[in-house]
């Protein structure tokens, strides 16, 4: 939730949550009715959603660790919704082979360069 907007982190929060009890109530409704029908190997029907969410999450997700919620933010606006595997990946907070690379970098400078310390408003307002 920590890469919604503020104005949205509630109700993301809220969907998110409804999604998981949906699911939730899908599985425990149906899993009597498969061991019924096909037994033991409910398991493996569980076991291949479980390898299939893997997949999805590895192969269509960007990477966002060691990244700012700014440079997150950047990335989902510029990026498409689905992305392929490795073309959006981190190393070392800076992004990697992909277009975007140039711009978060002369955002994060840019906003580097204006940054203002509070030790220097608190100089400014006592000089």
């Amino acid at each position: 939730m920590e890469v919604l907007p503020n104005n949205l982190r509630a109700k993301g929060a809220a969907l998110s949550t409804s999604f998981t009890f949906l699911y939730n109530l899908c599985v425990s409704k149906t899993t009597p009715l498969l061991f019924v029908s096909i037994g033991y190997k409910t398991y493996f029907y569980y076991a291949g959603l479980c390898a299939l969410s893997t997949l999805i999450t590895l192969f269509f997700l960007p990477e966002t660790k060691g990244l700012t919620l700014e440079e997150i933010d950047t990335l989902f606006k510029k990026a498409p919704y689905i992305v392929w595997f490795g073309r959006y990946r981190v190393d070392s907070a800076t992004l990697v082979d992909h277009p975007l690379a140039d711009m978060v970098e002369t955002e994060r400078k840019a906003a580097a360069d204006t940054a203002v310390h509070v030790e220097a408003l608190s100089e400014q307002g006592s000089g």
